[in-house]
């Protein structure tokens, strides 16, 4: 079922949304410019040709596959549609939500990529399993090598909610696997730098969420600034008691 969306307010932003468990699976149409009509006609809206510009392919790159996306109704983001007088521009978008994509494991194999990846507009979400090694294998089931550190602690803290995750500068990091009383680092044994694990991507967390710790963030440097410029007054005030008192003393 199409959705409407109508942002009308220039610099404020507004969150284009679907239902919880939801994605944006589809952009009908999307457009920016003056008096492109309402979202009351329904679910959808009736436009009015006036002064507009198709912008569904920007609005597609920020929203598709996402539970939710930031839209604002600026031209510095979509450009001028046409020469006005008038500024009141407006973002209309009839979109589609649906169930995202099933979302399966990937194997990253360190003898043959260097990043764990994950499509554009996703992130790394989770790592199932893991072994750093002895080379094991991908293939199903996921097996491990004989000698082998889990790893998976280090890539949890270091890769999670990353679209892209450098794995070669953690190898000096999982540790040294060892094989029974031998130690998988010994001479006579072969040296490997072997990463396999499994993990998935999915969506970023929700943008309301970033949004929140934006402001948050926006109004705690405002109030430590009001606080460091009131202790800089008071230290002031302090040093101007000290030498009034010191020259008290001197008189």
């Amino acid at each position: 079922m199409n959705r409407c969306f109508e942002q009308k307010t220039l610099n404020q932003g507004k969150l284009l949304k679907c239902p919880h468990n939801q994605v944006v699976k589809g952009i009908s149409r999307a457009h920016f410019g003056l008096q492109l009509g309402s979202c009351s006609h329904g679910n959808t809206w009736k436009q009015v040709e006036t002064c507009s510009k198709d912008i569904k392919p920007i609005v597609s790159r920020m929203c598709l596959d996402r539970e939710s996306c930031y839209v604002e109704a600026d031209p510095k983001e979509f450009g001028i549609p046409c020469q006005s007088k008038e500024n009141q521009f407006r973002v209309m978008v009839d979109y589609i939500c649906g169930q995202p994509d099933e979302i399966k494991p990937k194997c990253f194999n360190s003898e043959k990529n260097s990043a764990i990846i994950c499509p554009t507009g996703q992130v790394i979400t989770s790592f199932t399993k893991g072994s750093f090694g002895n080379p094991g294998t991908c293939s199903a089931p996921f097996k491990t090598g004989d000698c082998h550190v889990d790893p998976l602690p280090l890539l949890q803290s270091q890769c999670l909610r990353q679209n892209r995750c450098d794995v070669n500068v953690m190898t000096a990091k999982f540790g040294t696997p060892s094989c029974g009383n031998a130690t998988y680092g010994n001479s006579s044994k072969p040296k490997f730098n072997h990463l396999l694990t499994e993990y998935t991507c999915g969506l970023p967390t929700d943008t309301a969420l970033n949004l929140t710790r934006y402001n948050v963030s926006a109004f705690d440097k405002t109030l430590l600034k009001k606080k460091a410029n009131g202790a800089s007054g008071a230290a002031s005030g302090l040093l101007a008691l000290c030498v009034t008192i010191l020259a008290m003393v001197f008189i």
